[in-house]
């Protein structure tokens, strides 16, 4: 996993490794907590704003969906409910809800916004979970096409008006 900045410039976003974790324990409370440490550290801010991107699947935990079909994808399962979770394909990349809630309780932090731009995370239960977590919840109820979210349209909502004063 990579930490990096990104800033406009002459006409292109320019991405700056800030910093490279080896094996980070992202699915864990601990571990989200240490990277937004790391964040703040690296990127003291009066705001932050959090942008997920991988798979999703709601919010039933990550343990009960690894005791359904552990050898099958979500897609390849027919009757039976969806399990809810994000991550990646495999258990040990998948994240509960809580963990995530947990992890930005503990770096004491709220997000202004989070975005996932990830399939059907747009639940109450997501957001219940979430309220605390942050402000705003911004996700699809359905599946999020290979393109992602349409950042060229939306990301002037997203950022607002940039104030770089009185920046630590």
């Amino acid at each position: 996993a990579v930490m990096f900045e990104s800033r406009y410039e002459n006409g292109i976003i320019v991405h700056d490794t800030v910093n490279t974790y080896t094996n980070p324990a992202y699915t864990t409370a601990q571990g989200i907590t240490s990277i937004l440490e790391d964040l703040q550290s690296f990127a003291p801010a009066e705001r932050y704003a959090m942008t997920i991107g991988c798979h999703g699947l709601g919010w039933i935990p990550v343990s009960r969906s690894r005791t359904l079909h552990a050898e099958k994808l979500h897609w390849d399962i027919e009757d039976v409910l969806l399990t809810r979770y994000f991550g990646g394909k495999t258990a040990d990349t998948q994240t509960d809800i809580s963990t995530l809630a947990k992890g930005i309780s503990d770096a004491g932090m709220k997000m202004e916004y989070i975005l996932f731009d990830d399939c059907y995370m747009s639940s109450i239960e997501v957001a219940y979970d979430l309220k605390d977590a942050a402000d705003y919840l911004i996700a699809s109820p359905t599946e999020i096409m290979a393109y992602g979210m349409p950042y060229g349209e939306i990301g002037e909502y997203l950022f607002g008006e940039t104030n770089y004063e009185g920046v630590c």
